[in-house]
C-alpha cells in the first residue's frame, strides 16, 4: 500500500463523526504507515475520550518515538502520571473534528469559573467626553483591568434576532440589539448601520451622537468622513459638520498622521484636513495609509515605493508589494521573495523567496513558509524564533503570548516557544486589556485571562467581522466611503 492511501484513511479520521469509526480509520493509516506521527496522536486523543488509558499513553509514546520534540504528546502523557481524572484530559482535546459533538454539553471544573450574568441596556441619555475614560464610564468592571485598547474594550455580538448588539469585557449589554451592522469603538465612538439602511454613530453608553448617512468612515484623529447623496463631508466627534467640502475627490478613507488617502480621477493622493493636496498635489496609482511618516504608493511603473509627509518620494518604486512601516521597518516583496527595509532604503531582513507571506508582528515578524503553508515568527535579523508548525496563526502584538492553530485546535505559544495556555478552544483572538475573546467548543464566545482562566462566557455564537479586522490586521474595517456610480 502507498503512502498515499495511509493519507486518505487519516483523512476519513479527521472528518469522521463516530469515535469508533475514526479510531479504525487512523489504525488503518498506522497500519499502512507506521511512522504515521499525526494518525497516533490524534488516535491517542480519542482514546482519551474513551478513557482508555494504557491505549492512549501507547500512541503518545508512539508519537514520541517517531518525534521526540513532539511537547503536546510530552504533556498528556505528564498529565496522566498527575492524575487519575481524565477530566482534564478530555477538556484538553475539546475542538477536534471527530469529537466537537460528543463533548459539547460537558460542564468540567475547567469552566467552574464565575460566569458573569448579561445585563439590561442601560438608560442613560448623558452625553460622554470622548477619551479612554469612557471605558469605565458604564461598566465598574473595568476598574480591575488595566486597559491598553479601549477601542477593543467593548465586542459587537450578534443576538438572536439577527441584529447586533455591544456588550462589554464583563458582558454587560451596552444596546440592545438594534443594528443591521456594528463596527468597532474608535476615540470612544462607534460606527453603526441602522436597519433602515443609514449609518450613525454611538458612544459607550449607547447614545446615538450622529446620524443619519449613507456612508461613513470611523472616527480617527477626530474626524470622520460622511456621505449624503453625492456630499462627502468631515463631522466631528459631535455630530458637527466642516461646511466645506474636498474639490474632485471620489472616494476616501479616514485620517492617519494628518493624512487622508482618496480617489479622484482614476488615481489616489493624499489631502489633510484642511483640504489640502500632499506635494501640491502629487497622484499616484495606488496608496496606502501614512505610517511612522512614510505611506507606500504604486508609482507610474507599476512598482511601490515610499513617499515622506511631504510629499516626496523617499524610497524608490521598486517593488511588487510593500506594507507599513512599524518599527522602523516595512514588509516588502519583490518578484516572489519577502524581507524587510529600514527607512533609509536599505535591507533589514535578506529577502527570502522561501516564504509565501510575511506580516510585521511587534518586535517580531509572523511568515507563512512556501512549501508546508505552515506559520511561524521571525526575529528583526530574518532569524526563525519560532518554527513553522502552525495551521493558522495571530498575532503576538505587543503581548508574551498569542494564538496559533496547532493540531486542528487553537491554543496560545509563548515567545520562547513554549505552551503557556494549553487549553484548546475553537478559535483565539490575541489578548487586549488583559482579556483574549475566545470561542468555546459549542460555538459560544467568552473571554480568558492571560493565565487561560476563563473570565466570561456568553450565548452569543456570531461576532461582527470587523472584531477580527481590527483585533488581528490592527486596522479598523467599514464601508468604502465612494460616491455612487465612481
Amino acid at each position: 500500500m502507498t503512502e498515499n492511501s495511509a493519507r486518505e484513511a487519516y483523512t476519513l479520521g479527521l472528518n469522521c463523526k463516530q469515535n469508533d469509526k475514526a479510531i479504525e480509520y487512523y489504525t488503518e493509516a498506522i497500519r499502512l504507515n507506521q511512522n504515521f506521527e499525526e494518525a497516533y496522536f490524534n488516535r491517542g486523543l480519542l482514546y482519551v475520550i474513551k478513557k482508555n488509558k494504557d491505549k492512549a499513553i501507547a500512541d503518545f509514546k508512539s508519537v514520541l518515538k517517531i518525534n521526540p520534540n513532539n511537547t503536546e504528546a510530552q504533556y498528556y502523557i505528564e498529565k496522566f502520571k498527575l492524575t487519575h481524572n481524565n477530566r482534564f484530559l478530555i477538556i484538553a482535546i475539546i475542538g477536534m473534528l471527530c469529537v466537537i459533538s460528543l463533548i459539547v454539553y460537558l460542564k468540567p471544573i475547567f469552566f467552574a469559573t464565575k460566569i458573569e450574568q448579561l445585563n439590561s441596556t442601560p438608560e442613560s441619555i448623558n452625553k460622554s467626553s470622548i477619551d479612554k475614560s469612557t471605558v469605565n464610564a458604564s461598566d465598574n468592571s473595568f476598574s480591575s483591568l488595566k486597559i491598553t485598547a479601549p477601542e477593543l474594550a467593548y465586542i459587537p455580538v450578534k443576538a438572536e434576532n439577527g441584529l447586533y448588539k455591544y456588550i462589554s469585557l464583563s458582558g454587560k449589554s451596552i444596546t440592545n440589539a438594534i443594528f443591521k451592522n456594528a463596527y468597532m469603538f474608535s476615540e470612544g465612538l462607534a460606527m453603526v448601520q441602522l436597519q433602515n439602511d443609514s449609518y450613525a454613530f454611538i458612544d459607550t453608553l449607547g447614545n446615538q451622537i450622529a446620524c443619519c448617512y449613507d456612508l461613513a468612515t470611523q472616527f480617527k484623529e477626530g474626524v470622520a468622513w460622511v456621505l449624503n447623496g453625492d456630499d462627502i463631508k468631515l463631522i466631528d466627534n459631535k455630530g458637527n459638520k466642516n461646511p466645506e467640502t474636498p474639490m474632485g475627490i471620489d472616494a476616501v478613507w479616514s485620517f492617519y498622521e494628518g493624512y487622508a488617502l482618496f480617489s479622484a480621477y482614476g488615481k489616489q493622493s493624499y489631502v489633510d484636513k484642511r483640504f489640502n493636496f500632499i506635494g501640491g498635489g502629487i497622484y499616484y496609482v495606488d496608496g496606502n495609509r501614512f505610517q511612522e511618516g512614510f505611506a507606500g504608493v504604486k508609482c507610474d511603473n507599476g512598482k511601490y515605493g515610499f513617499i515622506n509627509n511631504a510629499g516626496k518620494l523617499a524610497i524608490s518604486c521598486e517593488y511588487d508589494e510593500v506594507k507599513g512601516f512599524k518599527n522602523g521597518l516595512a514588509v516588502v516583496k519583490k518578484g516572489k521573495s519577502w524581507g524587510t527595509i529600514n527607512k533609509n532604503g536599505g535591507i533589514a531582513i535578506n529577502l527570502n523567496s522561501t516564504i509565501e507571506l510575511l506580516i510585521s508582528d511587534g518586535d517580531l515578524f509572523r511568515f507563512q513558509d512556501k512549501s508546508t503553508k505552515k506559520w511561524g515568527w521571525l526575529n528583526n535579523k530574518g532569524q526563525v524564533v519560532i518554527n513553522a508548525i502552525f495551521e493558522e496563526s495571530n498575532p503576538f502584538f505587543n503581548n508574551s503570548i498569542a494564538p496559533v492553530k496547532y493540531n486542528g485546535v487553537w491554543v496560545f505559544i509563548g515567545k520562547k516557544g513554549n505552551y503557556p495556555i494549553r487549553t484548546p478552544f475553537k478559535y483565539a483572538y490575541p489578548l487586549y486589556n488583559e482579556r483574549a475573546l475566545v470561542q468555546f467548543a459549542d460555538d459560544t464566545w467568552g473571554t480568558i485571562d492571560s493565565s487561560g482562566d476563563i473570565k466570561l462566557k456568553t450565548d452569543y455564537t456570531k461576532l461582527a467581522p470587523s472584531y477580527w479586522n481590527l483585533a488581528v490586521s490592527g486596522a479598523h474595517s467599514g464601508p468604502k466611503l465612494e460616491k455612487k456610480g465612481k
